[in-house]
């Protein structure tokens, strides 16, 4: 699936791209196009700020000062669930008659962190 040696945001970002596929392959073979458009929208509104996350906790990676990348890293975590909120919120207005395959696909890139501590190794 992935290597060992990889870093961890690579490890979430294939466990959750491999999760948004699973989903979207189950929601266009059960409700057709529309139903597939909504749950990877649901998928994306969770692995697009996870990436923005990634990279903006990487930028303070190299302070030394411990307070610093602290703030750094509570400034990237407030927006990413901004954005996460910003992109549901659309997505609940854009796809309504598809809420449920946007919501499911949601959940299961959230529940990839936990599959994530699961599985990997962090050595």
């Amino acid at each position: 699936m992935f290597r060992n040696d990889a870093p961890p945001a690579r490890k979430l970002a294939t466990l959750q791209g491999m999760a948004i596929a699973v989903c979207v392959a189950v929601a266009a073979a059960i409700g057709g196009r529309g139903e597939a458009t909504a749950a990877l929208f649901g998928g994306l509104a969770v692995f697009l700020p996870s990436l923005w996350f990634w990279r903006r906790a990487r930028k303070s990676s190299g302070t030394t000062d411990a307070k610093q990348a602290l703030g750094a890293l509570y400034v990237a975590e407030v927006g990413k669930l901004v954005l996460v909120g910003l992109m549901l919120y659309v997505g609940a207005l854009v796809f309504k008659a598809h809420y449920l395959a946007l919501m499911l696909t949601c959940m299961a890139c959230l529940a990839m962190n936990w599959v994530l501590l699961a599985v990997a190794r962090f050595d």
